[in-house]
Order: C-alpha cells, then structure tokens, then sequence
C-alpha cells in the first residue's frame, strides 16, 4: 500500500514488531497478532498491511484476513477487485473463503472482508469463523487479522480470540491512554493476550 513507510527500514513502526512476532509464531505455535485500533483513525488497517507485506518479503506465507466488514480497508489498500470475501463465507453464501494473492508480492495473500447484512457480531460468533482460521493455519506460517476498531464495540474480541493475542495500534495525539487501558482490561477479561502497542504519526 502507499504510505510513508518502507517496510524494511528501521524507522518503520512495524519492523521492530517482524522479528518478536516471527520467533512468537514459531516457538508458541501461534497463528498471528489480531491488529485492534483504539478508533476508526488509529491506523491499525495500515499497520497490519505492511506488517503482512514485511513477513511475505522474507518468505512467510502470510495471510491477511480483512475482519473490518463494517468498514474494510484491506481490499482499497491492495488495490484488490472483489465482489466477496470473508463475511460472505461467514453469513453461508460461499462455500469456500475467497483468498486473493497479491500482484507483485510473493507468499502475500488477503481475505478481502466481503459484505453482508447480517451484524458484525453475528457473524464472529459463527463457527465458519473457526473452521476458517484452523485451515489456514495448514496453509500459511502467518495469519494477521485486522481487527475493527475497539472504539466501535466488543467484536474486536471475537476476531482477537481466534488468534489469542492482541496488538493495539494508537496515533500520536489522538488516542487517550484510558482508551488503551480499557483495550487491555477487554482483553485480559477475554482471555486475550496483548502482546504490545504501537503509535503511528498523526499523518500516516
């Protein structure tokens, strides 16, 4: 995606989290961070995206999972053409996930986030949702999710509970600490482990 950011550079926020994250995946048998903005503006989107674009580079096959379905982000920032994508799998009217593979970038592959009319909450609570993941993780070394924004509800924790851990995204000057506290009290309630925050500049 376009951006300030050159994934491999040491002033991009995500490559301190590449190598931590890589050595979580491989030593605890995890599938991958749930990415969870404090808000709509946090830039949790962005942050997922050349996170999943750093680990395909070295060789990961990693797949990005748009959760967003209210307010998708993935597609737009890929430059993706899809009519589907994980809320139609998850509402039943797919019989399988639809995984796009990026132009350009090997062992990249998005679950753009599709639509339907049924809630957001409604469809995490499905068990396509854990059929999905369970799948995958014999597909790819790395599942990321780009979670809704924490700011617009719970269902954050639906997604985040599939990978059972959580890293928050904030944005200088914007978001509150009592915002990330409260993030981090859902979570620890939830049984979701948060692994770390990162801020973003106000202009990313």
């Amino acid at each position: 995606p376009e951006g300030r950011w050159p994934v491999h550079s040491p002033r991009c926020p995500v490559y301190s989290w590449r190598l931590p994250l890589g050595r979580l995946v491989k030593t605890a048998h995890v599938t991958g961070p749930s990415f969870v903005g404090a808000a709509d503006d946090a830039g949790g989107s962005t942050v997922a995206a050349h996170l999943a674009i750093s680990f395909a580079g070295v060789g990961y096959r990693t797949l990005l999972i748009d959760g967003d379905v209210e307010h998708p982000r993935q597609q737009e920032l890929f430059h993706l053409t899809s009519e589907g994508g994980l809320a139609n799998y998850l509402e039943g009217g797919a019989a399988s996930p639809l995984l796009l593979s990026v132009p350009g970038i090997d062992h990249l592959t998005v679950l753009p986030a599709g639509s339907s009319l049924v809630s957001a909450g409604d469809l995490f609570l499905r068990t396509h949702l854990h059929r999905l993941v369970n799948a995958a993780q014999l597909m790819f070394d790395i599942i990321l999710i780009d979670a809704p924004p924490a700011a617009r509800g719970r269902e954050y924790l639906l997604l985040a509970a599939e990978c059972g851990n959580a890293l928050i995204v904030t944005r200088e000057g914007l978001t509150e600490r009592r915002a990330v506290r409260a993030m981090a009290a859902e979570c620890a309630e939830a049984g979701i482990a948060m692994i770390g925050a990162t801020m973003v500049g106000r202009n990313v």
